[in-house]
């Protein structure tokens, strides 16, 4: 019920308190797409083998916190919605995406018949992740993060200790 009401005024303060969308302007709220979904939960799985999903999810465990860019292969049967939920930590066994009032998914629409190569466009950070499968019969395969690293051997110029004291 907190988590609701948290949702409702985030949502009615936005143009007045916060920069972005009307809830009326919206075409979907993404935590009200997954929080209204009844699943089952079919395994977790180590990144590069493959599950089925109806109506379920799997959730993935990366060794630890990772950044970058989601990566996964789906081949859709049928019309389906992937939704791609994620979090540093788990909260009762769960991901918990709206953690610290992050909205930490990502949806997807994708048609029958076809494969995709989905690579999100915004890196994340996270530890866990789940994938979603609602409406269609759908294979998940290649779970796995593009990183996005800072590699301090890539430095050539440093700052003096001088301009460090600036």
């Amino acid at each position: 019920k907190d988590k609701e009401c948290r949702i409702r005024t985030f949502l009615r303060e936005t143009g007045v308190v916060y920069t972005g969308y009307k809830a009326e302007e919206l075409e979907i709220i993404s935590e009200h797409e997954v929080e209204r979904t009844e699943l089952s939960y079919e395994k977790k799985f180590p990144t590069g083998s493959a599950a089925r999903l109806c109506d379920s999810f799997v959730t993935s465990e990366m060794k630890t916190d990772v950044s970058g860019f989601i990566r996964f292969d789906v081949t859709c049967k049928s019309d389906a919605t992937i939704l791609v939920t994620f979090d540093e930590i788990l909260l009762d066994g769960k991901v918990n995406f709206t953690r610290l009032g992050c909205k930490n998914v990502v949806i997807y629409r994708l048609k029958g018949g076809e494969s995709y190569n989905i690579l999100t466009a915004e890196p994340y950070t996270f530890k866990y992740l789940n994938v979603i499968a609602l409406g269609g019969e759908v294979e998940v395969s290649g779970i796995g993060v593009v990183r996005l690293d800072f590699n301090a051997s890539e430095i050539i110029r440093r700052p003096s200790a001088k301009a460090d004291a600036q």
